[in-house]
């Protein structure tokens, strides 16, 4: 029985793609706790939209251009599981963004190393840094999501492997 070598592979790589993308969403629960690296005004908007019903209002509000609703929509879910509160779950729904958004970089990269590389990069950042890509309130999560996801479509379209 022969084997397809390269999509061996890619399957390998896609498991260390995750596993990098997991611990480092791991790492930031266990170093930045549940509220995140900051707590303040602009995360608790994400907190309060969390409990507000879906509508007109929850939709469009003045952080849109933040993708204002991108991280509440997603903590909607986890506020649904029992003990955990609206801030929490719109910080968790953050931390969530911000892995998907290493787990799609990370698949761009080719080698190991500068896998290896990214992910600390990512998963210890300055607390400064992190206050900007890992905070609800702030809009670099869900840009970053966006972004790679943008790239990685372009990429296709060229047929980049």
């Amino acid at each position: 029985m022969a084997t397809d070598l390269p999509a061996v592979v890619a399957r390998r790589s896609a498991l260390v793609d995750l596993a990098l993308a997991g611990t480092a969403l791991s790492v930031w629960e266990i170093r930045f706790g549940s509220l995140g690296p900051y707590f303040n005004a602009d995360a608790a908007v994400h907190g309060a939209m969390v409990l507000r019903p879906i509508d007109s209002s929850f939709i469009y509000y003045w952080g849109q251009g933040r993708l204002g609703s991108v991280v509440p929509a997603m903590g909607k879910l986890f506020h649904l599981l029992p003990g955990v509160g609206a801030a929490e779950a719109a910080q968790f729904a953050a931390y969530l963004c911000s892995a998907l958004a290493l787990l799609l970089a990370l698949g761009l990269l080719r080698t190991l190393p500068a896998k290896v590389l990214l992910f600390a990069l990512c998963a210890f950042p300055p607390t400064e840094l992190a206050g900007a890509f890992l905070t609800a309130g702030q809009p670099a999560c869900g840009l970053f999501v966006f972004s790679l996801l943008e790239i990685r479509a372009l990429l296709r379209m060229l047929g980049a492997p």
